[in-house]
């Protein structure tokens, strides 16, 4: 069974929800133990990020978050409505990579999904974040 619902709230709280629920284990028939194994509830959030930063560090934001294509091409229809819900701009292209940022240790294990991008206005030649 999976339940799709959507969490809001200051970081340190949704935290600590995702590890209540990651501390529940329920009754779960299995080959090996049959009627005696148990499974951890498993919490995969699907989160979205809105990254601000000044335009000239996209190419360095890029080599650091290193979005990628969707993981299954079937969902790539409700990418298509988020990145116009949003009114955002085709994704940009991840730039040559350098020695500097490619290998972002946060990186492994998760995936970054790109969804599209979206420049600030300027006033009087002042980015707006």
């Amino acid at each position: 069974m999976h339940l799709y619902v959507m969490a809001r709230g200051i970081k340190p709280r949704l935290d600590a929800w995702e590890n209540d629920l990651l501390a529940r284990y329920y009754p779960h028939k299995t080959k090996q133990l049959g009627d005696k194994g148990v499974l951890q509830m498993g919490v995969r959030p699907i989160r979205l990020y809105e990254l601000a930063f000044p335009e000239p560090a996209l190419d360095e934001i890029m080599r650091i978050v290193q979005p990628e294509p969707i993981w299954n091409s079937k969902y790539q229809k409700y990418l298509w409505m988020l990145n116009k819900m949003l009114k955002l701009d085709k994704m940009p292209a991840l730039p040559e990579a350098t020695n500097t940022t490619t290998n972002f240790f946060h990186r492994d294990f998760v995936n970054v999904t790109g969804i599209g991008c979206k420049k600030d206005k300027y006033t009087d030649g002042i980015e707006m974040i």
